[in-house]
This record gives C-alpha cells, sequence and structure tokens, in this order.
C-alpha cells in the first residue's frame, strides 16, 4: 500500500474577517412541469455544502395542465416568508474583494414517499428537483449595502436516473458506492423574488489576539483534537494510517472549533480553509482517486452537492473519510467546552462509572435473589414465641424480660427489592442488595410503638429469619449471615453475603423490616411525641448506664402510671426509627425511580456523589450521609426545577454540591411533601433535630441520625469540592474522586478523649437532660452526648475554627450464633480545621465587668476568667491562655477544649489527648546551662530545651533587616548597594535547626587556634582538640547600582570584586564596628553573634560566562559550566526562590515549622546529601498554593502527614510536580510543562519540580536523586505514613515512641557503615537521640561579650568528609548521612560497578584483578578482567577520615565477593 503524505494549508493566516447578516425574502416558486409528473407541496432550500437554511412547504397550485405534455403553476407564501443567515467572509490585508463564496438555492418536494437508504437506516431522502440558483455573496457584501432585490430566473438541469430507481418505494441503485436519484427526468424553470440585506456584523483581524467573538485562526500548539470527542474517533480512524499524522497543522483544528462555534460545518472549512490530501491504495483505478480528491476538496463529507457541468445533483457517499460532524457531535463538543475542564475530564467520569458499577449480568444473582425469596415467603408460622431459636442470640442489648405483649410468627407479606440495586446506583466495592421484609399485622399490637416493643419484636422476628436461613444457606446460595448494627441498639439489619463467582461480584444482601399497615397511626409518632416512659423503659437500659441516672428528679417518673405520665419529654430519634420502617423504603423508592425516569442522568450523578462521599469518609459509620440520601435530594431538586431532565451528570453533580454547600438545613430545613396545613411544620422538627431534610410524607426526618457537626462537615465538602471543579488549573477529578482523604489527613488538629465512659458523666449533670437523653438513645446515648457538646464547644472556639467534628462512630458486626458485640469504642477522636488567622491568640476578651453579659461570660469560662485592663482604659471580662513561645500558641486550642469538656462535661484533663505539639520536641534546640567554661568530658552539663525555634529565625531576621541599613547608610562605598537579599533557609523561615548567636567563648577542650600572619583575629581549628562549635554563615547577596568602569575579563571581575570586599570590610569596621573576615570570593561580618555571608552579584559576569563557554576549548567546558551553574545557583536562583517562600511563610503560619519537620524526616532517614533544602521546600509549598483535595493546613503535624501523602501517592513517573509560585503559570503554560515532561520523560530526573523560575528543568533534583534512592525514598514515606497515621488517631498518643517508629530509620538494607568520633561531629546535641553530655556554646542566657577574634564559620568536619568521599568513590558506591547530628555514615554498593570489565589505564582506580565469571563475554582467552577492589577503598574510607572515624561495620559484601 502507498500513501501520499498529509497536506494542512491554512488558508486563513493573517486575513481580515467579516461577518455579514443575509435575509431572504421568498414571495412565490413559479414552476413548469413537463411529462406528467406534478409536485405537491415545495420549498426552497439555500445551502452550501451540508450548512442550508429550509423555507416553509408551501402549497403548489397548478395554473394550466397540459396532461402528458406537462404544467405549470406557483406556489405562493402568504405573507412573504425570510430567513436569515450569517455569513463569515475573508479577504487578505490591503484587498477590496472578499474571496469568493458561493451559496445555492435549490427547490425541494417534500410530498413524496420517504425511501430509506441502506447504509443510512435511520436517515430519510426527500425529492430534490434538478434546480439550481447560484448566488455569489462577496457581489452583493460592502460595508454599507443596502438591501436589495434580486429576481433569479433557473435553466433546467438535466440527470440520468436508472430504471430500477424510479419508483418512489424503491431502494436506490448503488453504483460504485455512488447513490443515484430516484425518480424521472425532470426538466423545470424556476423563477423566485428575493431581497438580501447584507449587514456588517463585526471585523476581526486575524491576529494571534483577536477581539471577540471571533476566535484566532493561528498555528497554535493548543490541540483542539482532545476537545473534541465523538468528532475524534472518526477523523483518527483516517489520520492514523498517514505517515505524518502529528505534523498536521493545529491550526486547522482551531479553524474547525471557529467554524463549529458559529454553525458552519466541517465540509466549509475544508472547501474555504483546510486542503487535506488522502491516503491511496494501491489498485485504484485514477478516475476513483480524483473522484475522491474531488469530493474532499468540495467538502469531505458524507453527501457532496454539486450542480455544475450539466452532471445534475448527485448524492455520493464516502465511509469514514472527513466526515462532518453529526448533531449529536456538535452537542457533546459545546457541552464540553461549556461544562468540564477539559475532553479528558469527561472522559475520566465516563471511564469511572464504569470501573465503579457492578457488572450487568446479574443471572445467579438474580437466581439467588429468587430462591432466597420463596424460602422467606415459605416459612413456617408460630403460634407463640416464648424464646429464641437454637443457636441465634438475641441480636440488641435490651432486657426483653419486662417487655408487655406476646408475638407470633409468620412469613413477611412481601419481599421487595429497593435501594442501590434496583436504582442501579451500587458502586464497588460495597456491593448491597437491600430486600425489605413486610412484617404482617397479625405479628403486632397497637401500642408496640411504645417502650422499645417494636425494637423487640423486629429483633425476634429477624432472629427466627435468621434461624430459618442458616438452615437454607446453602440451598439459597449464601455464604454467611449476621446481624449488623453500630453500638446503637436501634439500628439492627440482617446480613447474608453471596458470592457469585468473582472477587469484585461479592454482593451483601441486607433484610431490613417494615410494616407499611402499621396498627398503630404514624401521627403518633411526630418529633415532639413521646413514646418511652421511663416507668417501663428504663429498665431496660443496661443498670451502668440507668445508675447515672438515678439520682435525677426525671427517674421519680418511673413509678407514675403510663395514664397520668402527661408532661413528658419528647423522644425524637427513637420516634423517627420507628417511622422510618412504615413504608418508608417503598416510599422513597418510588420517589427516586420517578425522578430517575424523568432525569435519566441523575443514577451516574449519585454514583458520582457517592464516591465523592466515600472517599472523604462521609458515608461511613453511624450518621453517614448515604446513598439514599443523595438520590432523595436529587429528586428534591428536580421538583424544585433546580435541575433539568435534559443536564447531564456533571451539571447535575454541580447542582447538588451548589445545594449542599450553599443551603443551611440546621436553620431552613427543606420538605419533598407538599404544602399541608394538617403536617408538622419545620420548625418543630427544628426544635428537636439539628438538622431537617423531610421526605415525601411531610413527617419523616431523613436526617434524624446526622449530627450537626457531621452536617457542617459535608457543607465544607460540598464548597470544597466546588472550588475544585471551577478552578481550571487543578485536576478536579483527581482532587474529587480519585485521592482518599483520610480522616487524620483532613483535621489540623486531632483531640482524643478516653475512654468513653467519661463523657457518660454528662447524663448527671443535667436533671433535665440526662434521662431524657438515655431513653432517646438507648443503650448508646454517646452520639447524642457529642451533639449537646458541640454547641458549647463551637462557642468557645469562636473564629478560631473553620470545622469542628467527631470521627464517624464505625458499625460492628457479628454472627447471629455469637452474642451481640458491646459498644467497643475505647475512645472518642475530635477533628478540627483551624483558622490561621485566629487560632493562635492567647486572649478571648469579654464583655465589660459591669454589662449583664459578664455574668454569663463568668459561668460559660468559670475560674478561666478574669478581670483585665486594656489599653483603651477598658475593663473587660478576659480569658488567657498560656502561649508563652510561638510552639505553644499552637496548642491554645487544645486548651480551650480540654477545659469547656472539664468544666461542662466533668471530663478528667487527663483523659484529653490533642495532636498538638506531638512532634515539637524533634524541633527543640537543645542547650547548656550558662557555665559554657567548664569541660564537656565531665559530663556535669544538662541540656536545657529551647522551644521549636520561630523565636530564634525572628531575630535573625531582626538582625538581618539592621545589617541591611547599615550596609544602605555606609558612606564613602565606591558604588552604592542597591539591593540586599538573603539566600539561606533562616531567611525563609525553613532552617530545621536556626542557629543560636555565638557568645564569644569556646570551651577549653574546643579552643580554636588563632590564624597566623594576616588574620589574627580569626579562629582556626586545632588539630589536637575537638570539633570547634558550628557556627554556619548566612548567605546575603548584594547587587551594586550599574556603572560603565566595570571590566569586561572575568579574571578581571574577579578581582574587582575582591576588592570591594576588602574596602567594604574597612568601611564597615570604621562606621558600624562590625568585625568582619573578607576572602577572595565573599565577606563575613560578625553581627550580635550571628555571621552573615556577603556575595556581590554583578548580572553581566554571567553574560560573558556564558559567552567564553561557547568559545571554549572542549576540556574546559565542563569545569566552566559547574562555575556557571554554582554562581546561577547561589547569585540568583536561591535569592529569588528566599524572597518568593518568604512571603509564603509569613502568609502561611505553618508553612516554615512545616518545612522544618519534613526536612528533619528526610535527614533522619539518611537523604539529606540527595535531596536538598529548596526541593523539600518546594514541596511543602505545594501544600499550601495547590492543596487539594485538602484545604491549606494550619499545623506542622499536618504538613508531614501530607508531604509523606504527596511522595507516597504522587505518579512521579507519569505526571510533573508543578509548584506555581506566585500563581504566575497559566493553565497553558501548565499544559505545555505537562506535554515537554511526556515527550522528554526519559531524559528528566526522577523527581521532576516544575516552577515558573525552572518550567523545563529541575536543577534541584538533578542529577541527585537517582531513581533507586527517589525509589526507597517513596517507599519510607508510604510506610512513615501508615505509622505515624496511626499513632495521631491513637489515644497513646503521649506515650507512643514517633521518634523509633517515624524518624529512626533502619540500617539493615546497607552494605557498610562509618561509625564517627562524638567529638567531632559538631551537631551531635541535634541528633533524634541526643545524649545529655553532648552540649554546644551556642548560649542565649550567658551574657555577651564584644569578640575579640573571629570564630570558626561553616566548618563541619563530617560533610567535609563525605564530600571527599562522595568526589572519590562516587563511581563505586552512595552515600547516606544524617547532617543534623548523625553518627555514621552508610554505604551502598552500586552493582553495576562491579561487574568484571576489560583493563584500561584511565578506569585503573581501585581495581583488582579477577577470573571472569560464568557467562562473561570475552574477546580472547588470556584476557584479563578488573573488578573495584572494595578491602582497597574501605581501607582508603578509614585512612580518609583518620580522627574521625571510629570503625567500619560491614554488612554484607560487595556483589561481587556474594556472586
Amino acid at each position: 500500500m502507498s500513501a501520499q503524505k498529509a497536506i494542512a494549508g491554512v488558508r486563513r493566516l493573517g486575513k481580515e474577517a467579516y461577518q455579514f447578516q443575509f435575509t431572504s425574502e421568498f414571495e412565490y416558486i413559479a414552476l413548469e412541469c413537463k411529462g406528467t409528473w406534478r409536485p405537491t407541496l415545495l420549498k426552497a432550500v439555500w445551502f452550501r455544502n451540508h450548512r442550508k437554511v429550509e423555507s416553509i412547504p408551501v402549497k403548489w397550485v397548478t395554473s394550466e395542465d397540459r396532461g402528458p405534455n406537462g404544467a405549470s403553476g406557483k406556489a405562493k407564501f402568504k405573507p412573504s416568508f425570510s430567513v436569515g443567515l450569517v455569513v463569515t467572509l475573508y479577504k487578505g490585508k490591503g484587498r477590496d474583494r472578499f474571496e469568493e463564496k458561493e451559496y445555492k438555492y435549490y427547490i425541494q418536494d417534500v410530498s413524496v414517499t420517504i425511501v430509506t437508504c441502506q447504509q443510512c437506516p435511520n436517515s430519510a431522502h426527500r425529492k430534490d428537483l434538478s434546480l439550481t440558483v447560484p448566488l455569489s455573496l462577496p457581489l452583493h457584501s460592502r460595508s454599507s449595502s443596502p438591501g436589495r432585490e434580486l429576481r433569479h430566473k433557473a435553466s433546467p438541469d438535466t440527470t440520468t436516473s436508472s430504471e430500477a430507481a424510479s419508483k418512489s418505494t424503491g431502494k436506490p441503485k448503488k453504483d460504485k458506492g455512488r447513490k443515484k436519484l430516484f425518480g424521472r427526468k425532470h426538466c423545470a424553470s424556476i423563477e423566485s423574488s428575493l431581497d438580501h440585506h447584507p449587514e456588517e456584523q463585526q471585523r476581526v483581524p486575524l491576529s494571534p489576539t483577536p477581539p471577540s467573538p471571533l476566535p484566532t485562526i493561528t498555528d497554535s500548539s493548543h490541540r483542539p483534537w482532545e476537545e473534541m470527542n465523538s468528532m475524534v474517533k472518526k477523523l483518527q480512524e483516517t489520520v492514523t494510517k498517514l505517515e505524518n499524522e502529528h505534523k498536521i497543522i493545529h491550526a486547522s483544528m482551531e479553524g474547525l472549533e471557529e467554524e463549529v462555534g458559529r454553525g458552519e460545518t466541517a465540509a466549509e472549512l475544508a472547501e474555504d480553509g483546510v486542503e487535506i490530501e488522502d491516503e491511496v491504495e494501491n489498485g485504484r483505478s485514477t478516475e476513483e482517486e480524483k473522484e475522491v480528491e474531488g469530493e474532499a476538496g468540495e467538502g469531505g463529507g458524507d453527501v457532496s452537492v454539486g450542480g455544475g457541468g450539466g452532471g445534475g445533483w448527485k448524492k455520493t457517499h464516502i465511509a469514514g473519510l472527513y466526515q462532518p460532524p453529526t448533531h449529536d457531535e456538535l452537542r457533546t463538543l459545546k457541552e464540553t467546552q461549556n461544562l468540564y475542564q477539559s475532553n479528558l475530564m469527561r472522559l475520566q467520569m465516563a471511564e469511572l462509572l464504569s470501573e465503579v458499577k457492578p457488572s450487568l449480568s446479574r443471572g445467579r444473582l438474580e437466581d439467588i435473589l429468587s430462591s432466597l425469596r420463596t424460602t422467606l415467603m415459605s416459612l413456617p408460622s408460630t403460634s407463640t414465641v416464648d424464646s429464641l431459636p437454637p443457636k441465634v442470640h438475641y441480636p440488641i442489648n435490651l432486657d426483653p424480660s419486662s417487655v408487655k405483649g406476646k408475638f407470633v410468627f409468620h412469613p413477611p407479606l412481601a419481599v421487595k427489592v429497593v435501594g442501590s440495586y434496583l436504582l442501579k446506583t451500587a458502586i464497588k466495592p460495597d456491593l448491597n442488595i437491600d430486600l425489605a421484609l413486610q412484617i404482617p399485622p397479625e405479628c403486632l399490637q397497637a401500642k408496640d410503638h411504645l417502650n422499645y416493643r417494636y425494637l423487640h419484636k423486629r429483633a425476634l422476628y429477624l432472629s427466627h429469619v435468621a434461624a430459618s436461613l442458616r438452615r437454607k444457606k446453602a440451598a439459597c446460595g449464601l455464604q454467611k449471615i449476621s446481624s449488623l448494627g453500630p453500638q446503637q441498639f436501634i439500628i439492627t439489619r440482617l446480613h447474608c453475603t453471596v458470592f457469585t463467582g468473582r472477587a469484585e461480584s461479592r454482593y451483601t444482601i441486607r433484610l431490613h423490616t417494615t410494616v407499611p399497615e402499621a396498627p398503630w397511626k404514624p401521627v403518633k409518632l411526630v418529633p415532639d411525641r413521646n413514646n418511652l416512659r421511663p416507668q417501663r423503659s428504663l429498665c431496660q437500659l443496661p443498670p451502668d448506664l440507668v445508675s447515672l441516672v438515678a439520682g435525677s428528679p426525671d427517674c421519680e417518673l418511673r413509678s407514675c402510671d403510663e395514664s397520668e405520665c402527661t408532661d413528658l419529654p419528647p423522644t425524637p430519634h427513637y420516634n423517627s426509627l420507628v417511622l422510618s420502617d412504615m413504608g418508608g423504603m417503598e416510599r422513597h423508592l418510588s420517589d427516586v425511580y420517578a425522578a430517575q425516569q424523568e432525569c435519566p442522568a441523575m443514577a451516574d450523578t449519585v454514583v458520582l456523589l457517592r464516591v465523592w462521599a466515600r472517599q472523604r469518609g462521609l458515608s461511613q459509620g453511624y450518621g453517614g450521609f448515604a446513598g439514599f440520601h443523595f438520590s432523595l435530594l436529587l429528586a428534591l431538586l428536580l421538583t424544585q426545577r433546580k435541575i433539568s431532565p435534559l443536564m447531564s451528570s456533571y451539571q447535575i453533580l454541580k447542582v447538588a454540591l451548589q445545594a449542599i454547600a450553599s443551603s443551611d438545613w440546621s436553620t431552613s430545613g427543606v420538605s419533598m411533601a407538599a404544602p399541608d396545613p394538617s403536617l408538622p411544620s419545620l420548625s418543630s422538627f427544628h426544635s428537636h433535630h439539628s438538622v431537617v431534610f423531610l421526605d415525601s410524607s411531610g413527617l419523616l426526618n431523613l436526617l434524624s441520625h446526622l449530627s450537626l457537626s457531621r452536617y457542617l462537615w459535608l457543607r465544607h465538602e460540598a464548597a470544597v469540592g466546588l472550588t475544585f471543579l471551577d478552578d481550571t488549573a487543578t485536576d478536579g477529578f483527581t482532587a474529587l474522586f480519585m485521592t482518599p482523604v483520610s480522616f487524620e489527613l483532613k483535621f489540623d488538629l486531632l483531640l482524643h478523649i478516653s475512654p468513653v465512659s467519661v463523657l457518660h458523666s454528662y447524663l448527671t449533670r443535667d436533671a433535665n437532660e440526662g434521662t431524657p437523653l438515655l431513653l432517646d438513645g438507648g443503650c448508646w446515648p454517646l452520639p447524642l452526648i457529642m451533639e449537646k457538646l458541640l454547641p458549647v464547644l463551637n462557642k468557645g472556639l469562636g473564629k478560631r475554627v473553620k470545622l469542628l467534628t467527631f470521627r464517624p462512630f464505625q458499625s460492628t458486626q457479628w454472627l447471629v450464633s455469637k452474642e451481640p458485640v458491646l459498644p467497643c469504642d475505647s475512645h472518642v477522636t475530635v477533628g478540627v480545621v483551624l483558622d490561621s488567622d485566629h487560632a493562635f491568640s492567647v486572649l478571648d476578651m469579654g464583655p465589660a465587668a459591669d454589662s449583664k453579659q459578664a455574668g454569663e461570660f463568668r459561668v460559660f469560662w468559670g475560674e478561666r476568667s478574669e478581670l483585665r485592663r486594656f489599653q483603651d482604659g477598658s475593663i473587660n471580662e478576659a480569658v488567657v491562655w498560656t502561649g508563652g513561645s510561638v510552639g505553644e500558641r499552637r496548642g491554645v486550642v487544645a486548651q480551650i477544649i480540654t477545659h469547656l469538656l472539664h468544666r461542662h462535661v466533668g471530663v478528667p484533663v487527663e483523659s484529653v489527648t490533642s495532636s498538638a505539639g506531638a512532634l515539637s520536641p524533634l524541633l527543640s534546640l537543645p542547650l547548656y546551662s550558662n557555665n559554657c567554661d567548664r569541660d564537656t568530658s565531665t559530663n556535669q552539663h544538662s541540656l536545657v530545651p529551647l522551644a521549636t525555634g520561630e523565636e530564634e529565625g525572628k531575630k535573625i531576621e531582626d538582625e538581618f533587616g539592621e545589617l541591611s541599613k547599615q550596609l544602605r547608610g555606609l558612606k564613602g562605598l565606591p558604588l552604592a548597594i542597591t539591593s540586599i537579599q538573603g539566600a539561606s533557609p533562616e531567611f525563609r523561615h525553613c532552617s530545621v535547626f536556626p542557629p543560636l548567636a555565638w557568645n564569644g567563648r569556646t570551651p577549653r577542650k574546643t579552643l580554636a587556634e588563632p590564624s597566623p600572619e594576616n588574620q589574627s583575629d580569626c579562629l582556626y581549628p586545632s588539630c589536637d582538640s575537638a570539633t570547634p562549635p558550628f557556627v554556619p554563615a548566612l548567605e546575603v547577596v548584594l547587587q551594586l547600582e550599574g556603572s560603565g568602569k566595570w571590566p569586561s575579563e572575568l579574571t578581571a571581575i574577579s578581582s574587582v570584586k575582591t576588592a570591594f570586599y576588602t574596602y567594604l570590610s574597612r568601611t564597615l569596621s570604621d562606621q558600624c564596628q562590625l568585625l568582619c573576615s573578607p576572602t577572595k570570593h565573599h565577606l563575613d561580618v560578625l553581627k550580635s553573634g550571628y555571621v552573615f555571608r556577603l556575595r556581590i552579584h554583578y548580572p553581566r559576569e554571567l553574560s560573558i560566562l556564558r559567552e567564553t563557554i561557547s568559545a571554549a576549548q572542549s576540556h574546559e567546558v565542563s569545569g566552566l559550566r559547574k562555575t556557571l551553574a554554582t554562581m546561577q545557583r547561589q547569585l540568583v536562583d536561591r535569592p529569588l526562590l528566599t524572597s518568593i517562600l518568604h512571603g509564603l511563610s509569613l502568609q502561611y503560619s505553618a508553612f516554615g515549622v512545616g518545612a522544618r519537620l519534613c526536612k528533619r524526616w528526610i535527614a533522619a532517614h539518611l537523604m539529606t546529601n540527595h535531596l536538598g533544602d529548596e526541593a523539600i521546600e518546594l514541596m511543602v509549598a505545594r501544600l499550601f498554593l495547590q492543596p487539594h483535595p485538602f484545604t491549606q493546613p494550619c499545623s506542622p503535624e499536618t504538613v508531614l502527614l501530607r508531604f509523606l501523602f504527596l511522595l507516597s501517592i504522587h505518579e512521579w513517573e507519569t505526571e510533573p510536580l508543578i509548584v506555581n509560585l506566585n500563581n504566575e503559570l497559566s493553565v497553558s503554560e501548565m499544559a505545555a510543562i505537562r506535554s515537554m515532561f511526556t515527550s522528554q520523560r526519559s531524559q528528566l530526573p526522577p523527581c521532576f519540580i516544575a516552577t515558573p523560575l525552572h518550567r523545563d528543568s529541575s536543577p534541584l533534583t538533578s542529577p541527585s536523586p537517582s531513581f533507586p534512592v527517589f525509589h526507597r525514598l517513596c517507599l519510607l514515606a508510604k510506610e512513615s505514613l501508615g505509622v505515624l497515621s496511626g499513632q495521631l488517631i491513637s489515644p497513646d498518643l503521649p506515650t507512643a515512641d514517633i521518634k523509633a517508629q517515624v524518624f529512626r530509620t533502619p540500617l539493615t538494607g546497607y552494605n557498610v557503615l562509618i561509625h564517627l568520633t562524638k567529638k567531632h561531629v559538631p551537631l551531635a546535641a541535634l541528633a533524634v537521640d541526643v545524649a545529655v553530655e553532648t552540649g554546644s556554646s551556642h548560649t542565649r542566657n550567658s551574657s555577651q561579650k564584644d569578640p575579640t577574634h573571629f570564630p570558626v564559620t561553616d566548618f563541619n568536619s563530617v560533610e567535609k568528609y563525605l564530600a571527599e568521599l562522595e568526589r572519590a568513590y562516587s563511581e563505586f558506591c552512595l552515600f547516606f548521612y544524617d547532617k543534623y547530628g548523625g553518627r555514621c555514615i552508610a554505604v551502598v554498593w552500586k552493582p553495576q560497578a562491579f561487574s568484571p570489565q576489560p583493563f584500561k589505564v584511565m578506569q585503573a582506580f581501585c581495581k583488582t584483578k579477577t577470573a571472569p565469571g560464568k557467562g562473561s563475554k570475552k574477546k580472547k582467552k588470556s584476557e584479563c578482567l578488573f573488578v573495584p577492589d572494595a578491602e582497597a577503598i574501605l581501607a582508603d574510607f578509614q585512612l580518609m577520615g583518620q580522627g574521625l572515624v571510629t570503625s567500619l561495620e560491614i554488612i554484607s559484601e560487595p556483589p561481587a565477593l556474594c556472586s
């Protein structure tokens, strides 16, 4: 097969576009016919290719009938009919005439019988008469042309038809893929009267940035193919056959988008703007090639219309070649453009629906359901039931001995399938089938709705059903039968597990009871009614709970008679429970089914909402927002006309999220019932329920079990989800549906109340609420107690929190043959989303001391309230919390919650633990006491822990600001200083351990020696003493004012900078009395105990260096490029990144401390020399700038969790990590980065981080870490995330050893460990497991002296030793080290380095001869092979670290020795 190259020529580039409005007014059609044929209804069609406008059909009236010789007549439009057409015309710049664009008229007889084409069974063809009226639009298009009358006369055309096609009911005869007209020869003439009114709409030059509304047709890299869903599938069949399909100009597709947007077809575009030559198969005749090419040039669609050259009208069919978009495809394209972020998101949603929906093949499952139904309906009846069936335990924790009435068992009246299975909204992996068993009226009595009697009988009924199913479960295809319920007795269901042959098709059949014909009236179960008499109900509850309210006045009602109990508190939750079984399931199924029939897209929307809720834990556990809630919500929105039956699932999803986020059902509930004055009002439901959503009966609150905190959580997630969908820069699909949001990752602060029994004391503190809560909550009143506590906590916290909720209580399941599971929740977890603007304030100001609200304030806060005088002279009540340091202020919210629980519930303070400050010890700075002159070898110094270091960072920032003022104020400088920028992590508030001010003294055992000769005022390390204390140099970059006297050679520029350092040193010493130490490449300045290293940045120097590289010899290029990269990083990139991240740390208080904690974790796993500080900080910045699917974190613990989550879940192989600093990257620019990443993935580092500073490269992660190292880091992050999440969510957090499990890396995976001498590790005091005797002379409390010597600056013997090892032996092994006090260096041999290689002189370093191994490839038998000499390398390790290295521990042999 031979193929021609595809040519896509866009003719409209650089041309001007005009839009004209043409109006045609039809008065009459005069038609003369020959022969016996007569038309009936005629209409005129104005067309061009596949774009056409039509007139209304009018009746043709015969004026003269000549029998076989023909007839004449007219079809008159009464009144005259007009149609409009908007046409775009083009002309070149500077030209007066528009390009040719011709439209034609033809007459259509619409009274002929419709004939169906075999190839297009759904299309209908009408008789087109052989009449054409060509009309050149450019001739009638002027910028100011008035309306004119044009009268046309058409001449008859001729056409050849086959005799077989002459019958009106026959099928058209095919001839080489073409369809000929049916009907006989016609010869006719036509006259029409038309008025054209061209009006210029808008002149739009085709420039790269055109004004609205016409889009630009430019040669852009944008691919509209990705925006066309159905259309691309058809075109791709042809395009994939072309050799150069990727070279097709993208602008042609943009032109197609433009034409489609205005209603023009693809055929019109192909004629006007794009020429495409199709692939020609071998064997095709020349005539056919010309025929196909002509059709493609004319339009390339299914139908090509042409009437010139005497050929008549012909309909041609070209299968699969350049077919124009259909109406459905155009609608889909428009819907995608208007409603979706991209076509990819639409495809992702379709794929998600296909993945989570169960298979439609339900053959075996239907058989199981049928068998189960038959079994249930045939259960034997019993006259009286006095005991439970054998091997079945009572499924609820109630004492049935005091229950009045009798119970008889009868088979259910009906077994109905309800719920998601029938509505096709079930999702994997939780595939459930809900069966409603209708309890016969004979099993119940008139007062069974009182005093838990219905619950007892329901439990007995399900127990008998379970006993029967246990005997017949094999016959029914059941695997396991169990009872389900949370710890609350009021919900009991029977579960039957069904296995249909595949693991993903494991269904759970849930048996529910329903009583549609209950012997009591539903009105008795409205929220304000009492149906639990203490006299009969309390005695059924567990004694330990009843004893809590034994002394309250409510318990006196236990001795009264039921008939006398008229003033009893309502039992709304119990009433809702009983009422939900009174036909609620069938009613809800009917409502949802009717809504789905009206709006078919509802089912898919419910599936999407269920996936969204499950990923966030909103539907899990007791009180979840289940799938049927979403179904009923959509049904309500449909009745309110907030969603339309024509909407897509995506549209309905956004409307549903908007309805949840914007409404407030806690104050303004909603109802599905029609207005009825006999029904209870919404206000009556609000007085007893936190959230109100009534079903169509108007009596049942569907959300009676939903707590207010859970509802607020739902609203919060809906609002966050909407922001993700509306943000075009965010991958909304991944954020909403693909990323799980666990409880500990979602919330900034976690508090644990343990044991749960301490909360039961709430029942005894309020005599008016204790007994009602216990009765209404049954044997598990905990959810109602927490609901009562929420308003108290929200009142105390105020603006400090955005969201406060409780971790959902998980449901429990047990076999029916076992005892029911008692309440087993050992603790209650409270999650808090903080507001960083108010959360850390230590003062809560109350009302004025003489106001009426002052008493309420004192009662609410208790002993923590006090009178305080403020600066404005006012005296107010206030509460002051402990917060001396920034780290302590992060625990203010935990202090408030602990105090409120203790005061209002009686929870002991020691029973409340929180995650606030759980990881702060890892960032604490250890200090010595004031006496620094004592010998450290005596081990008499104790470490004093400092706070988390924010205060020290603030001191450094203040000193830097003062130094900047002094530098700007210097007099006599040759060039003024115009810019001063910090470049160290300290200026970004991201230094793991901010340096403390040097006190000017050094302990005797670490005393450094004065430097010789020229710098006698500087200290140098002594060889026979311990390593001096580590004093880091804080990098500062200076820029000078412009001058034309700078030299143009690199050596001269360096000399000028050195001279400036010397002059600047003298000037600072003279004018500011600062101790300075100039060097060739920088100037060190000692100010208030901090060393600032000043470097001068001359922008022209980098340009000169690049020019030097381009002209340098090959052996010099490598060194020059390293110099350029170093200067670019030190003088340009780091200062700019520091300024950006400094602003980020000021905007988000948790950024700095969170980045420090993440870098601490990286260092603890010996990765400091593989992943740099800037790369880690950018990853942390991503958590704040693009936090999806979360919100911005406000605590360091949450930052670390999400950092580990990002490392472990991000698709590093297929997705770049884009950090949009300052929101500088647009959506198109980020798309370009992803496209570049995909095309060049093999050349990019494994950890690719793109920023506005580096879009096409990732210099911060190149060349390190390598793929194996980064893969190990991701695995460590995944394991650490699981361990740390489990520790933070546990109430045993204070006693958990987080250091041991999260911040101590396993050393068994390394080959060699190089152990270091403790006294030569300068940062040993910062180790995770710090020893008491280790110390430092950085003392905040010691008296400051004016130093006489400059300290030993930036000297870390371990890092220098590590750098030498990497420089010499990086070819053979990898080194790992913790720079924050690590006591060993880990070594891993590179396996590929130990493969035997032939001898080469340039590669003979540390090589030894070895015998050729099995399978080695030798050129000659006498050839010798060499491998690295591991023993010599290890000996070099020891020799190079003499005095620093204590021992080498060999864990495993090198790969060559192992083999």
